[in-house]
């Protein structure tokens, strides 16, 4: 793989502001309750939090669209929220960022998927989450798939965020996958296990080192360049990522390269390496 130098890392930050980025996949709010526990409740074997503050952060796939917006460039979304409160003020969120939400629609169906972690002294005691992962239906799905479809039209890249929460079903993967190649414009996954083999097609394909080792079933060899060659001809994908997580724990110096992520590329030249992505 080839290094990415401080000048190499400054030219793409400023060639990030030309560029489009359509972010499409499960869009979530998360909020923070902060506060101070000095007793355990008579009720049951739990502290009793006294919330001091509290705030919201995009999370899902809208945080994704953040630190592309973060990075320079310009960004829309398409995703789903309910028809509540917590819907409104996700929206209100992407506006403050500058993502363009035009692409986002409220299904008065399902809720808007809310994600509250409970803190005390930046440490997190308990979570609870208000969501739905029932999938869309034929019809939303249709619905989602035209507008996918016509968003795509003003962006340079699209980028899918599956968080099985029910938005990417197969037929709204494939629009997305197959208007963007017509429109010779390049897909970068981040898939999970669900439909993990739906993405075939796509330019760059994510995987995690577990998601990817559960999919192919059997041990994968993610410093393997043999392997991962095979596993990206089955995958269907142009360039493989693998994140390794943990993994990187137990690597020395010398593995840096594929802690940062092992990037398989199929074709050689200019036109590849301008694919090559990394991670920590």
């Amino acid at each position: 793989m080839d290094r990415l130098t401080l000048d190499r890392l400054d030219e793409l930050l400023g060639r990030a502001r030309e560029i489009r980025v359509l972010v499409i996949g499960d869009i979530m709010l998360d909020v923070y309750l902060r506060g101070s526990a000095t007793r355990i409740s008579p009720e049951a074997p739990v502290p009793v939090v006294r919330v001091t503050d509290d705030d919201v952060a995009l999370g899902g796939a809208a945080n994704v669209a953040t630190n592309v917006v973060r990075l320079g460039a310009h960004c829309s979304i398409v995703g789903c929220i309910g028809d509540d409160a917590a819907g409104r003020d996700l929206v209100s969120a992407l506006a403050r960022c500058g993502i363009d939400a035009l692409g986002v629609r409220a299904l008065p169906e399902r809720p808007t998927t809310v994600k509250t972690r409970v803190m005390v002294r930046h440490q997190q005691v308990a979570r609870y989450d208000r969501e739905s992962e029932q999938e869309l239906n034929q019809t939303d799905a249709q619905v989602m798939a035209a507008l996918i479809r016509e968003r795509i039209a003003d962006a340079d890249a699209v980028v899918l965020e599956d968080y099985n929460k029910g938005l990417l079903v197969p037929a709204v993967i494939r629009a997305a996958i197959d208007a963007a190649r017509v429109q010779r414009k390049p897909t970068v996954v981040d898939p999970k296990f669900r439909y993990f083999f739906d993405y075939r097609g796509a330019t760059v394909f994510k995987p995690n080192l577990l998601e990817l080792t559960a999919a192919m079933r059997g041990t994968a060899s993610a410093d393997d360049a043999h392997w991962l060659a095979r596993t990206r001809d089955e995958l269907g994908c142009d360039h493989l990522l693998v994140t390794l997580g943990d993994i990187r724990r137990h690597t020395g110096r010398e593995d840096l390269r594929v802690v940062l992520g092992q990037s398989c590329r199929r074709h050689r030249g200019r036109q590849s390496r301008r694919c090559n992505g990394f991670t920590r």
